[in-house]
């Protein structure tokens, strides 16, 4: 017997060293910590738990309430004196009193490495206070005797744990924070991204794994405890099967550059292009190929009609303020008259339109004399004539051009029209006309608005004016063209409600203009210039993104002006959510649907390997202008 094992041995050890295994990593789910909840006090429970407070431990089924109790010395970044209003401060500011006055400080931490780390963050130079405060520790009763500890730690004895009215996996840690306390929820990181699922939805199946592989690879470098909100986590109340099939399918699974992972951001939607950044591990990919064209213009004029009339060939306005005299009214009256009686455009029925155009002509050449005409009460009550413009010493050619548009308007005779855009090589056509130095018009509830920018998609629907040639002189856009995976969006400001949220970050002042002063090769905006009101301001990508609330950085710029050519306001158009590095989920799904596997769409995105295999090729890095 002893003979047939010793000849056996040899051959088990073969067979098991070549069985298929996984390497432990593939397998590893190392916990991460997650912030759940933070306040003065909480509601904990579950089917079966244990509550542990230093050495003891308790063990419980019905709901148990934590409250802030007192604390002891912390470290604090003092932000400086506070001089202006104190709304609106982070979750983690607060206002003491040092030396007699009131002062901003930062965040509570407990030894001087967790100091320096922030430090670090904002520059050096920032003071720190060690201060003390009666509010925070944690405080429990159990059996009607109190129990306090810096931190209480929570476990399953079976099921779940509830917080509020969510449900988590793993344990629970109830500990100090600046609210008075926190609770984190350690759990391992697989459960972790299977609550995150509701979040990351219909991307499909191999687009999902992708994901996974990216929340799970951040997750595992980001400090502790993850911020809930970027992830998408919502405990099991965020699982679902789909999602949960891909963290499985890629357990384990991480990126890494040069064998270290790195933190790899991703984008909802790039708007068409990825960006790389400058940094060496991701790359700068086409999601889709949709053109799309920024067509600019000059204004001629701040009064929206006058452009109007003019797109139309009815007339044109030579110098505003300029009186007219008798002939060239008279001109402008014919055309104006021969337009609207065009059977191609829209043809005058019966005698009321007829009637009409007789007295309109008649009114504007006796208020040209000076005048009160017998029609002019019916004109002003239909709006087409204003007080404004009775005048004295005749009318002007803006007032003439202004009366006639609002006659067009009132006898529904603006012909515009719809078209689809078509893009070739940056040429643009509508119906089959090409774009060529139109007009530029928005819409608001005020009416038209003149534009300098528009973004135009191909395939897009546009309105369109054409003049008595045929040829496309004016476009009016909306803002919401190419609507789908480009997440295309648009956003207003008014003067002062720009110049209310710049102030809230830095002193500018009344807000005289923004200028985009540099971009990036894929035309998103590197920075933006505020001119101020003594001085001037350069904001960078992330500064754009959060002081001007803007879903992206690929935006086209265009001022609003009133009819006497001041700003009062600036209208912003983008494709895109977030600055568009890494991953694009919408680019991720597009090539799912046309067969791509999880590590072919990380390789389009990430110069970086999975589990020590290549993923995407070197390639050579683009260089930045």
């Amino acid at each position: 017997m002893k003979k047939a094992l010793i000849f056996l041995l040899p051959i088990l050890w073969i067979l098991w060293g070549c069985s298929p295994r996984q390497t432990p990593s593939r397998f590893s789910s190392p916990p991460v910590e997650v912030k759940i909840f933070e306040g003065q006090k909480v509601e904990v429970g579950g089917n079966e738990f244990l509550i542990g407070i230093e050495k003891k431990k308790f063990r419980l089924s019905s709901p148990v309430v934590f409250y802030a109790a007192k604390g002891s010395k912390y470290y604090s970044l003092d932000l400086g004196e506070i001089t202006g209003d104190r709304v609106n401060l982070d979750p983690g500011e607060f206002i003491l009193e040092k030396d007699g006055k009131l002062h901003l400080f930062y965040g509570k931490y407990k030894t001087r490495e967790e100091v320096q780390k922030e430090i670090k963050k904002r520059g050096e130079g920032v003071p720190v206070l060690l201060w003390e405060k009666e509010e925070k520790g944690v405080k429990v009763n159990l059996g009607g005797e109190w129990y306090q500890a810096p931190r209480m730690e929570i476990y399953p004895e079976a099921g779940l744990l509830r917080v509020g009215k969510g449900r988590y996996r793993g344990s629970l840690e109830i500990r100090e924070s600046a609210r008075g306390l926190e609770v984190v929820n350690r759990l391992r990181v697989e459960d972790f991204l299977k609550g995150c699922g509701m979040r990351w939805k219909d991307l499909g199946a191999e687009a999902s794994r992708a994901m996974a592989v990216v929340l799970r690879t951040n997750a595992l470098v980001e400090h502790s405890p993850l911020d809930p909100e970027k992830f998408g986590y919502q405990g099991v109340k965020g699982e679902r099967a789909d999602f949960s099939r891909a963290v499985e399918d890629t357990r384990g699974l991480v990126l890494r550059y040069r064998g270290e992972m790195e933190k790899v951001p991703f984008t909802l939607s790039c708007g068409g292009q990825t960006e790389d950044g400058g940094l060496p591990y991701l790359r700068s990919y086409r999601c889709w190929k949709r053109g799309r064209a920024v067509i600019t213009s000059e204004i001629p004029h701040f009064s929206p009609g006058l452009s109007v009339m003019e797109a139309l060939g009815i007339l044109r306005v030579d110098e505003e303020d300029a009186e007219m005299p008798n002939s060239q009214l008279q001109e402008w009256l014919w055309s104006f008259s021969r337009f609207v009686s065009a059977p191609r455009f829209y043809p005058l029925e019966g005698e009321g339109k007829r009637a009409f155009l007789q007295a309109l002509g008649k009114t504007l050449m006796d208020l040209k004399a000076g005048e009160t005409p017998e029609p002019l009460e019916y004109l002003l009550d239909a709006s087409i004539i204003r007080e404004d413009d009775l005048r004295e010493e005749g009318i002007t050619q803006e007032d003439a051009a202004s009366i006639l548009y609002s006659s067009l308007v009132y006898l529904n005779a603006v012909p515009w029209k719809r078209g689809e855009i078509k893009i070739v090589q940056s040429r643009v056509t509508v119906d089959g006309k090409e774009i060529r130095s139109p007009l530029l018009f928005r819409a608001n509830k005020e009416g038209l608005i003149p534009a300098s920018v528009l973004l135009v998609f191909d395939g897009e629907k546009i309105t369109f004016l054409r003049d008595a040639s045929g040829r496309i002189t004016a476009l009016l856009g909306d803002g919401f063209s190419g609507a789908g995976e480009e997440v295309v969006w648009r956003k207003r400001y008014s003067l002062d409600a720009l110049k209310a949220r710049l102030n809230y970050f830095f002193p500018v002042g009344e807000v005289q203009d923004l200028v985009v002063k540099d971009r990036y090769p894929s035309g998103r905006v590197k920075s933006l210039e505020v001119e101020g009101e003594s001085d001037f301001y350069l904001l960078n990508e992330d500064e754009i993104l959060k002081f001007l609330a803007l879903p992206s950085t690929w935006f086209v710029l265009d001022r609003e002006y009133d009819e006497d050519g001041n700003i009062e306001g600036f209208f912003f158009i983008g494709v895109g959510r977030g600055k568009g590095l890494g991953m694009c989920l919408m680019g991720a799904r597009r090539m799912a649907r046309k067969g791509k596997n999880f590590r072919q769409i990380l390789g389009a995105f990430y110069n970086m390997e999975i589990k020590g295999v290549k993923i995407g090729g070197e390639g050579k890095k683009r260089k930045r202008n």
